[in-house]
């Protein structure tokens, strides 16, 4: 709606300078800027709608139920921990 009414809101300060034609160059510049800008704000709100946050938790799924299957021998094998010294 702003960037509607802009050219009605510009054109009496251009037409005062004789420059009545650059309205429209000047509301179309002065539109991408402001759309840019609140584009720019939306991604900065909402950071997590960019990032691959499925694919992170998948990963993450994934490799639970990985561990989740694994004996203790095999997790020994796997982090070469020697039995009997997780609480030490």
């Amino acid at each position: 709606m702003w960037a509607l009414l802009l050219p009605a809101a510009l054109y009496s300060a251009f037409s005062d300078l004789g420059q009545a034609w650059a309205v429209l160059p000047a509301s179309s510049v002065l539109a991408f800027i402001l759309f840019g800008v609140d584009e720019l704000a939306m991604q900065l709100e909402e950071l997590f709608s960019i990032l691959p946050m499925q694919a992170f938790c998948d990963q993450i799924k994934d490799a639970a139920e990985t561990l989740a299957v694994l004996t203790d021998e095999e997790l020994d094998a796997c982090y070469k921990i020697k039995p009997n010294t997780y609480y030490r």
